[in-house]
């Protein structure tokens, strides 16, 4: 398991919500970034990163669908 730290952009707070989470690998990570920003209409964005390296970064557009931003 590989520990990778989640930020989720929510515009109801001034600062990202922060947790870490255990994935096998980037795949599970990017998997666990998608059910994230599904979990609720005001969510934003989610960035994961692995100590200093981006894994992934998803964003919903206007209408609400998600859509992966440049790592």
């Amino acid at each position: 398991m590989r520990l990778y730290m989640v930020y989720v952009e929510d515009p109801r707070y001034s600062t990202p919500h922060f947790f870490v989470a255990k994935a096998d690998d980037d795949e599970a990570a990017r998997r666990l970034a998608q059910a994230q920003l599904a979990a609720s209409d005001h969510y934003r964005s989610v960035d994961v990163f692995e100590d200093d390296r981006r894994v992934c970064a998803f964003a919903k557009t206007a209408d609400g669908a998600p859509v992966e931003r440049e790592a």
